[in-house]
């Protein structure tokens, strides 16, 4: 088994070795030192590896490219005191060959000339060498080589491929001025890709490093004991075992910056652990049946669903609020929106809550009618929160809206699991009791593959780089890069152990961890799977406490500290903060495409036929009002247009142009 780490650099650097002046009296070499402004040779080198010749050719050379070429010659007789004061002239003391080391000495102990092949460029004559001119020319070849005619390397084309939308369109077909502008839009959308992959190529060269086996092995063999024996120091520590056996099972959750960590048993035991650091920074018992528990928009404030009602807690453990506008038969499940400040809950009545943790207000209200509900999701990029119901129904729901947004047929079973892809928002998993767990397209609402559990998936969890867990029993499989495009092995297969009398209840080392994972032959049921941001770790909570797990390849290397900073100070927090409130979103914003947002809105055509029908009676009222009669009426009060009594176009005109030809023949005779 070898673990492979993208991001590992080569270790090495770069000798310096500094040359100590040799001593001596003055010589006429530092009697005509660069006191006198001495002006840059053809060669920076050959005053300093040359025979000696090159100061007398630097005096006598014009004053043309006095410029830059006397003050580079300046730098340089500041750097090293001048060609002969440095090293005591060339002639006394040490050469520079022998002080770098580049002589070569005879056997017999005499010294030959000095070897320049190291240095390539230059020769002993002071004349540049024929290696370097050809190591530079197939240099400048391979760049030219590795370039397109757009000046755009192979590597950046190879990223751009991944942000690209798609083949551009033929704006040959379009006339005049929208030519001009599909053109323009084509230029902004490409040059928006070419940025993107920019970013990409410098502000995030971090790749995950995933665990690859050798020969015919399969990484599916590999048990935890092996990946934590074969990790550093570091990483050993995140893989942990917390034994709570009588308060079970647990629910757990992750901070957005992937910090800490929030345990809720099902008995009323909460805790708050920053797991890094094995610090326990709370620990309280509510003396209740806790149902779900998940952080807010930061570490400092949790909110726990528990026997009624839902209550808002603070890092030390102190009750906040309590939300009792929420629905009284009680809370199953949370979902916390973090760029809306929204906390969504579930009710055991299948009633979806909205409730604004910045001002406590209770935002939206809506019956499902679909009975109990012990699904919840919500795509971070839109904030449409997705629900899997006991029909083997999905709805999506906006809180603007009191019916859903869609409506999806997932499984003839109940669903018992949903998660929604946390990087892009476009892929929804569900599990269902039937066995299947299924993978749909968001933006197609169709299946694009599916997935055999051998019993029922309890649980399931996405993380940021395209990996799914699936929890059944106290077995947990994780399958890599499972979204796009369908695997036909899992990635990794883990077991939950259960408690015994060789198991450590906290692993820090290498020989800890082995003996916790390989302890004890019971199992213990999952209850909550979570993989921890921008770490390869996933968070296992069951019925006899917590286990820390290691998937390599797991967690985003490269962390935006605008967005998320596991490394954050007080300060940066209490900032971070103040951003996130003054950027809050709307509730209206929230929608199935939030790229609609901004752009025009292209009314359908039954709005496009209703508004002309109105725009056509407000046309018609006014015209009837200038003569003094109400439109689609007759002499005697009854309304043209036939029995049905609504007024046509014809009667009204014609009525219209008998009323013109009397008031000009009344206007005739008079």
């Amino acid at each position: 088994m070898a673990i492979s780490d993208a991001d590992g650099t080569p270790s090495g650097g770069t000798a310096r070795q500094d040359a100590s002046p040799a001593a001596g009296g003055k010589s006429n070499a530092r009697k005509a030192g660069v006191a006198k402004g001495q002006r840059k040779p053809p060669h920076r080198r050959e005053r300093y590896f040359g025979d000696g010749s090159a100061a007398a050719e630097a005096k006598k050379g014009t004053r043309g490219k006095a410029g830059s070429a006397a003050q580079e010659s300046k730098l340089d007789a500041e750097g090293f005191g001048g060609a002969a004061e440095g090293f005591g002239g060339m002639g006394e003391g040490l050469t520079l060959a022998e002080d770098l080391g580049l002589a070569r000495r005879e056997p017999g102990g005499g010294e030959a000339e000095a070897d320049w092949s190291a240095w390539g460029e230059v020769s002993p004559d002071g004349g540049r060498g024929t290696k370097g001119e050809e190591r530079r020319e197939e240099g400048e070849v391979a760049d030219e080589e590795e370039e397109d005619s757009d000046g755009v390397d192979r590597e950046t084309k190879a990223m751009m491929s991944k942000y690209s939308r798609g083949k551009a369109l033929n704006t040959a077909k379009f006339p005049g001025r929208l030519k001009a502008k599909m053109e323009h839009r084509e230029k902004v959308i490409g040059q928006g890709v070419l940025t993107a992959a920019q970013a990409e190529k410098w502000l995030l060269p971090s790749e995950a490093g995933y665990v690859e086996a050798e020969g015919v092995e399969r990484t599916g063999n590999f048990s935890q004991a092996d990946i934590v024996q074969h990790v550093g120091a570091s990483s050993r520590r995140a893989a942990f075992d917390l034994k709570l056996t009588e308060l079970g099972p647990y629910k757990a959750a992750y901070s957005l910056n992937g910090r800490s960590l929030l345990l809720g048993g099902r008995k009323g035991h909460l805790a708050v652990v920053d797991w890094r650091r094995c610090n326990v920074t709370t620990e309280i018992q509510v003396r209740e049946t806790v149902h779900d528990v998940c952080f807010l928009h930061n570490e400092l404030f949790f909110a726990v669903a528990q026997k009624r009602y839902t209550f808002i807690y603070d890092k030390r453990g102190i009750e906040l609020h309590c939300l009792k506008n929420i629905t009284g038969s009680g809370a199953l499940r949370l979902q916390f929106l973090p760029h809306h400040f929204l906390l969504a809950s579930i009710s055991k009545g299948g009633v979806l809550d909205y409730v604004d943790t910045s001002t406590g207000s209770h935002v939206a209200h809506h019956k499902t009618r679909k009975g109990r509900c012990d699904a919840i999701t919500a795509d971070p990029r839109s904030g449409v929160v997705s629900l899997g119901h006991s029909n083997g129904t999905v709805t999506l729901w906006s809180p603007s809206m009191g019916t859903p947004l869609a409506t999806l047929l997932a499984h003839h079973a109940p669903i018992t699991a949903i998660a929604n892809d946390v990087s892009s928002g476009n892929y929804l998993v569900t599990a269902g009791m039937e066995g299947r767990v299924r993978v749909w397209d968001v933006r197609k609402m169709r299946e694009v593959h599916s997935y055999i559990s051998p019993t029922p998936a309890r649980t399931i969890a996405l993380s940021q780089c395209e990996m799914l867990a699936v929890g059944f029993g106290s077995a947990v499989e994780v399958w890599k890069e499972a979204l796009t495009s369908k695997q036909h092995s899992p990635y990794l297969k883990l077991r939950i152990q259960s408690s015994g009398a060789n198991r450590n209840t906290r692993s820090g080392g290498g020989g800890g961890a082995a003996a916790t994972f390989a302890g004890a032959t019971a199992a213990a049921a999952v209850e909550r799977l979570a993989f921890c941001p921008y770490e390869d770790v996933l968070g296992a909570g069951h019925a006899e406490g917590f286990t820390s797990l290691l998937v390599p390849g797991a967690g985003e290397p490269n962390f935006d500290s605008l967005v998320a900073n596991p490394f954050e100070t007080g300060k940066q927090r209490r900032e971070a903060e103040i951003h996130m409130l003054l950027d809050k979103l709307l509730p209206e914003s929230i929608m199935r495409e939030p790229d609609r947002i901004g752009t025009l809105l292209r009314p359908h055509e039954r709005q496009r036929n209703l508004t002309q029908t109105l725009v056509s009676k407000a046309n018609a009222a006014a015209r009837a009002k200038r003569v003094g009669k109400r439109p689609g009426e007759k002499k005697g009060g009854e309304k043209e247009g036939g029995e049905g009594g609504g007024g046509g176009g014809e009667g009204e005109w014609r009525g219209m142009r008998r009323m013109r030809r009397r008031g000009r023949r009344k206007g005739g005779m008079g």
